[in-house]
């Protein structure tokens, strides 16, 4: 499919024909922010783990929150991986180390109908594969 871009001068590429592959069938449909693969439906993915939450009432309608969360991940697309391709199978199963979050939150009211809230939250970073 061609698509014709804006002509605009503050533009980079500003008036220029585009081509826009389209697939015949797709083969998967996003949901939820995840792609769930039609032709692969062994593939899976699981978060094992647990969290704790503490949260109490503080003094003139007050309040705070503490979480404490740790888990990991499995994936498993090995069946998703194209066969034309071996190297699509160098990660497809895969099992992440544990990792934890902690977070902190809470409201004070102050005088004059005003109210200080904060965050404080620690988390892991994203996972490096092949370690």
């Amino acid at each position: 499919m061609q698509f014709q871009s804006p002509t605009d001068s503050r533009l980079t590429n500003s008036g220029d024909t585009l081509t826009i592959y389209e697939f015949a069938d797709p083969g998967f449909v996003l949901n939820t922010g995840e792609i769930i693969t039609r032709q692969a439906p062994d593939d899976s993915r699981t978060w094992n783990g647990f969290e704790l939450i503490a949260d109490g009432r503080l003094w003139r309608d007050g309040f705070a929150q503490a979480s404490w969360t740790i888990g990991r991940n499995h994936n498993d697309f090995c069946t998703s991986s194209r066969p034309e391709n071996p190297n699509g199978l160098r990660f497809c199963e895969n099992t992440g180390k544990f990792w934890s979050d902690f977070k902190f939150s809470g409201r004070v009211p102050l005088p004059f109908d005003t109210m200080i809230s904060g965050l404080f939250q620690v988390f892991a970073g994203n996972q490096i594969l092949g370690e």
